[in-house]
């Protein structure tokens, strides 16, 4: 009897830690913070070192993003589930990335090694108006304010 009582406490405690991290908050990051905050989505830290929402050489806004692979193993990157969504309901995401002066390309899945750094810029489709909500491959990561 005293076994089943242990197990089941062990079982509610398991039960509570795994729905209070499944209902955590997403980050809320003000702008000031934003190159200076490192975001967590599943095996990546991501820290989005620049956003220009003005105009770029080619008329895009522009993002510039540092990726770790915080895993034990290697962990793809795909910038095409990398999304933002402005409090207008617009989806603002990476669009091409810049391989000569005047050349750009769609951009690509990346397969990051395990405790390895990746940086890249990315042109976006749309100007990144705040506040904005983060999301990587479909989920929630961040809320950006003003």
């Amino acid at each position: 009897m005293i076994g089943k009582v242990i197990v089941f406490g062990i079982s509610v405690i398991l039960l509570t830690c795994c729905v209070g991290a499944a209902a955590q908050a997403p980050l809320r990051i003000h702008k000031s913070e934003f190159s200076k905050t490192a975001i967590v989505a599943g095996d990546l830290k991501l820290t989005i070192t620049d956003i220009s929402i003005g105009a770029s050489p080619f008329g895009m806004p522009k993002m510039e993003i540092e990726i770790e692979n915080i895993a034990a193993t290697a962990a793809p990157f795909d910038p095409q589930q990398l999304s933002f969504v402005r409090a207008d309901g617009h989806q603002v995401e990476a669009l091409a990335i810049r391989v000569f002066p005047d050349i750009l390309v769609t951009p690509r899945v990346f397969l990051i090694i395990s405790g390895a750094r990746l940086q890249q810029s990315y042109y976006m489709n749309e100007k990144l108006q705040l506040p904005a909500r983060m999301y990587y491959q479909g989920k929630l990561i961040a809320e950006i304010t003003e």
